[in-house]
């Protein structure tokens, strides 16, 4: 019994991630296609998610003790790519020329009768 819940429980923290890991190879498309921001950190990026994948492929599927490395790696390049997205971001808010407010007006319901 106690082997089975060590099985769910490693299947549960696997679950986080294995999502962190989709996402940083997603968000490495999404910066392919922008000019914005640097081919370094796409590339980053795409380590950063290949890294916990493979963690979570080592470390559930294999029971492989390189999991841990390719975690803590994985996690590191994760924060790397978050600061420098950040930053990037903010700069380019920076140069932005308007410095207008944009108000969100509701969408009407029409005219009325």
């Amino acid at each position: 019994m106690y082997d089975a819940l060590g099985d769910v429980s490693g299947g549960v923290f696997a679950v986080p991630w294995a999502s962190l890991g989709v996402f940083g190879i997603v968000f490495s498309v999404a910066l392919s296609r922008e000019d914005d921001f640097p081919r370094a950190l796409t590339w980053i990026s795409a380590a950063s998610g290949g890294a916990l994948a493979g963690a979570v492929a080592a470390g559930v599927g294999f029971q492989m003790s390189t999991a841990f490395a390719l975690l803590l790696l994985g996690l590191l390049l994760s924060y790397v790519v978050l600061v420098a997205s950040s930053v990037r971001i903010w700069v380019l808010a920076a140069r932005s020329d308007s410095k207008t407010l944009v108000v969100a007006e509701p969408i009407g319901n029409g005219p009325t009768l």
